[in-house]
């Protein structure tokens, strides 16, 4: 079984995987005006509460498909770390919260 994260075409039903390489993925939600997209990423036997990524990255369009670009690890590595719940507060301010 392969997990991915992907924008669907609820009209046409086309899919597009954006993310694909890690075991779950999980809370996406865009940026106000959907130029980002912020989401959960982890891998077993991890649980998200015991170790997972907040990725953030660029929506980008191309043609009638998506992508995402310059994907940055806003927190979570190595260590134990367990960022939840991401919120855009603005164009430039994601609120979650975080226990390490």
């Amino acid at each position: 079984m392969i997990n991915a994260l992907a924008f669907v075409d609820v009209d046409t039903g086309d899919v597009d995987v954006i993310s694909k390489g890690w075991d779950f993925y999980a809370s996406p939600v865009f940026s106000p005006n959907g130029s980002k997209l912020a989401f959960l990423r982890w891998n077993h036997p991890n649980m998200p509460w015991q170790s997972c990524q907040l990725v953030v990255a660029d929506v980008i369009k191309e043609d009638d498909s998506y992508a995402l670009g310059h994907e940055v690890v806003i927190v979570g590595d190595s260590e134990r770390t367990s960022p939840q719940q991401p919120q855009w507060l603005s164009e430039s301010t994601l609120l979650f919260t975080y226990d390490k």
